[in-house]
């Protein structure tokens, strides 16, 4: 669970604006980044040419997670479950739980 303030000093927030200012502060991000534009686009097609990410690749990290969510166990979800409760209750915001089976039913 992470504020705004905090996903902006681990770099991966931009920048964290008041209620309300967010079409201005877009407007002045793109404004001021304009000339950059090129650079960033040359930049990230350089990166991506020169650390491509293969299909096997793609694959193999799907497989991993797809592995590791299989083995998950009912105290496994009961935490993910109070971790999203917790930040949704963080920001305000309340959702119903959705119903899903529990792991001995599952195949």
């Amino acid at each position: 669970m992470y504020a705004a303030e905090e996903l902006e000093e681990l770099g991966l927030v931009d920048q964290v604006v008041g209620r309300g200012e967010g079409p201005a502060a877009v407007r002045e991000y793109l404004e001021r980044n304009r000339r950059r534009h090129a650079t960033l686009l040359a930049l990230s097609r350089v990166r991506h040419r020169c650390q491509p990410v293969t299909y096997e690749e793609l694959i193999d990290v799907t497989d991993v997670w797809v592995e590791t969510a299989m083995g998950l166990h009912e105290a496994d979800l009961r935490r993910m479950e109070h971790l999203v409760r917790a930040q949704l209750r963080r920001h305000g915001r309340t959702r119903p739980a959705p119903a899903r089976p529990s792991l001995s039913a599952v195949g």
